[in-house]
């Protein structure tokens, strides 16, 4: 099983989920991070900085924040792997899948709509077209809002 984490409240939901199952079946389970590269605009570069020790540092800082959340919320007995990547996240999330010959991936969305959606996009509705194992994607709680009369 393969379970995405972005550190949002949903992908922890997603996390539980795979937990749960993982204890239920026991199951392997891979959660992976995926830090997307920044483009290389060489004449924009900072003249003591370089965007692969940029993409370094973010990918170091992505492996240590999986490691401790991991450490918090996933018990010693549910056999699970860290694995934190660098690309496009869907694509790295599939062929992470793929290549670890995953059951199921395990999936947040954040629910968003309308022009969040446009500009922010649906990893999770890239990983569904993708994907050739079943996607079980958790949604997003909706907040609702509440009238003061």
């Amino acid at each position: 099983m393969v379970c995405p984490i972005d550190f949002s409240d949903p992908s922890f939901r997603a996390m539980e989920t795979a937990r749960e199952l993982a204890l239920q079946f026991s199951a392997e389970v891979y959660f992976v991070t995926v830090v997307p590269l920044v483009p290389n605009f060489p004449s924009l570069a900072p003249p003591c900085r370089s965007f692969e020790a940029y993409d370094s540092a973010r990918l170091s800082s992505a492996k240590q924040s999986l490691k401790n959340i991991i450490d918090k919320k996933i018990p010693e007995h549910v056999i699970h792997h860290s694995v934190c990547l660098q690309g496009d996240p869907a694509e790295a999330i599939v062929k992470l899948a793929e290549k670890k010959n995953a059951d199921l991936i395990v999936i947040a969305t954040h629910g968003y709509s309308g022009w969040r959606h446009v500009v922010f996009g649906s990893v999770a509705e890239k990983v569904i077209r993708l994907s050739t194992c079943p996607v079980l994607v958790i949604r997003a709680y909706k907040k609702v809002q509440s009238e003061v009369a």
